[in-house]
């Protein structure tokens, strides 16, 4: 599986004026089985999903490994996920363990850019900082 497959997929998706969800369902070795478009009440700033759909549209498709993206229509500035997006993946996270579903990533694109909420999860872990004391 190639992200980037994923996301030429999804490129006319890019242009939307809200926000939205997808799963990507993977077969056993990782391959695209179908893209799932599973928000509603699309907002500029936020979308609304079904966590219930997500495990009905696994079964549907025979798979037990997903992708979870969401764009963020505001521009890429914002090619970051915030804490509400943290605190879902992780919950989804427990969620898919739960049921032995693997999530496999989570991606947030803009326009031109995408980004890896896992990524930023891991790296912002180990992150220390410093403060210079005058």
């Amino acid at each position: 599986m190639h992200l980037e497959d994923i996301l030429i997929k999804l490129e006319k998706q890019r242009k939307r004026k809200t926000e939205s969800v997808w799963i990507a369902t993977l077969s056993d070795n990782k391959e695209l089985l179908n893209i799932h478009n599973i928000g509603y009440k699309n907002r500029p700033d936020g979308c609304t999903y079904n966590e219930d759909k997500i495990f009905e549209l696994l079964q549907q498709d025979k798979s037990n490994k997903l992708i979870f993206i969401h764009n963020h229509p505001a521009g890429d500035k914002y090619c970051f996920p915030s804490s509400l997006d943290i605190e879902s993946t992780k919950d989804l996270i427990k969620r898919c363990k739960k049921n032995k579903v693997e999530l496999v990533e989570h991606i947030i694109f803009t326009k031109t850019k995408h980004c890896s909420v896992f990524k930023y999860m891991n790296n912002h872990k180990r992150t220390i900082v410093i403060t210079k004391i005058a």
